[in-house]
């Protein structure tokens, strides 16, 4: 996968209409998103060497992901990163969404300084963890219940 994410279909506003993206619309989205309560299958905490970090929670609902999740520290840059992230993943499979990568969201999210574009992988990597942490569950589950 390269390239800009695609954010049509199930991630969009109203009526499939793709939602703007800036760093400012995807910062306040997410701020508003970071208030809800954590999903029931969450990531490990992932910083970067200046300590700014984020922690991702997934919702499956049969094998797509039904709602997505994060906390982050104050970094605007990270915010509007991990906000397009729970927009574009939502309705994928957890596999799918693993095939996201950093130059998909910093080729998406146009503005960000280059000097901030890290935060990209950091968004990246903590997402990665909820959807380890989602597949490892649901493979236990299904050998259990075999």
């Amino acid at each position: 996968m390269t390239g800009a994410l695609d954010l049509h279909g199930p991630t969009g506003d109203c009526c499939n209409a793709t939602p703007r993206r800036s760093v400012s619309t995807c910062f306040d989205r997410g701020r508003r998103r970071q208030r809800l309560p954590e999903l029931p299958y969450g990531g490990r905490w992932i910083a970067g060497a200046d300590q700014v970090g984020a922690r991702f929670s997934v919702e499956l609902s049969g094998h797509l992901l039904s709602d997505i999740r994060f906390r982050a520290t104050t970094c605007i840059t990270l915010v509007a990163y991990c906000e397009l992230l729970c927009e574009t993943a939502r309705g994928m499979t957890p596999l799918a969404a693993m095939h996201l990568r950093a130059a998909q969201l910093v080729s998406t999210l146009p503005g960000v300084p280059e000097d901030k574009q890290d935060r990209a992988a950091i968004a990246i990597t903590s997402l990665h963890s909820a959807l380890v942490a989602i597949m490892d569950t649901n493979s236990t589950t299904t050998v259990e219940e075999s």
